[in-house]
């Protein structure tokens, strides 16, 4: 199960486990950088990973990609 959430300036994905074995993980976009955290018991503390929204769209990319090395090139035009 997820929840998709807008702020003025964030956008929120709560993915959880739905077997219960795992902690909710939380992708906290905006428009420079993506925040993936999740509760780690051990430390009692959150597991932070932060990347530019080009990485995480690029995990995102490689979940639908077959084996292989690829480099994505993007087009940011100004208007």
């Amino acid at each position: 199960m997820f929840s998709v959430e807008f702020d003025h300036d964030e956008f929120l994905i709560t993915v959880l486990d739905d077997s219960g074995n795992f902690e909710d993980v939380s992708v906290y976009i905006y428009d420079d950088i993506v925040y993936i955290r999740q509760w780690c018991e051990d430390n009692q503390n959150f597991d932070l990973i932060q990347m530019t929204p080009e990485m995480f769209d690029q995990i995102m990319t490689a979940m639908k990609t077959p084996e292989g090395v690829y480099k994505v090139k993007y087009n940011f035009s100004e208007k």
